[in-house]
């Protein structure tokens, strides 16, 4: 289904709501609990299949009783230590907080943050993203919610969508951050104006 999917659509990444959608996002969550062959891995990197939905999508995508429970399995067994982005023994976990942290109290259900909050889930990471590049990408984010998209005309932000076009040409910027730049801009942002 994938590849006649690229052949169709260019890419090998169904929506959720198409056929084979589902399978999609199976793969995907293989992928983030490690599940998956390094060879099975490669096929899929060379079709051009994108592997990480942001942090914030895998709430929705994930079931949250299942994740509900290992949270609070977690939580139980280090009350004061939450649960970090690259947790070792759960990946799929630490990415799932992490994604439940940025989306906040407003974006998720409110009858899932009354049970997250009856186990003490911390909200706020102890930790700060050091990431110079996610940083820069909020501070946009942020400014396109205020100012509008034309705010992304600016030239700041053009040197900046220019120097991460280059970073993608030259195999210097991972899945994870095209998915962050075509979420901001759009599927045609690696197209020179």
């Amino acid at each position: 289904k994938l590849v006649a999917w690229k052949k169709e659509y260019g890419n090998p990444n169904i929506p959720l709501n198409s056929e084979g959608g589902r399978q999609c996002q199976l793969v995907r969550r293989l992928h983030i609990q490690q599940k998956l062959r390094p060879g099975e891995i490669e096929l899929l990197e060379n079709l051009g299949f994108i592997f990480q939905l942001s942090l914030e999508d895998l709430y929705y995508e994930a079931d949250f009783e299942d994740m509900y429970a290992r949270l609070t399995e977690y939580q139980l067994r280090y009350p004061n230590d939450p649960v970090t982005k690259k947790y070792r023994s759960d990946p799929e976990l630490g990415a799932w907080a992490t994604g439940l942290r940025r989306l906040g109290t407003e974006a998720v259900q409110p009858e899932h943050v009354l049970r997250l909050n009856a186990i003490n889930f911390n909200w706020k990471s102890k930790r700060a993203c050091g990431s110079k590049f996610m940083l820069e990408y909020r501070d946009i984010q942020d400014k396109v919610r205020l100012y509008g998209r034309d705010y992304l005309d600016t030239e700041d932000v053009q040197k900046w969508i220019s120097k991460e076009r280059s970073n993608r040409l030259n195999d210097k910027m991972n899945d994870t951050r095209y998915h962050y730049m075509v979420e901001l801009i759009g599927t045609n942002w690696m197209e020179e104006e």
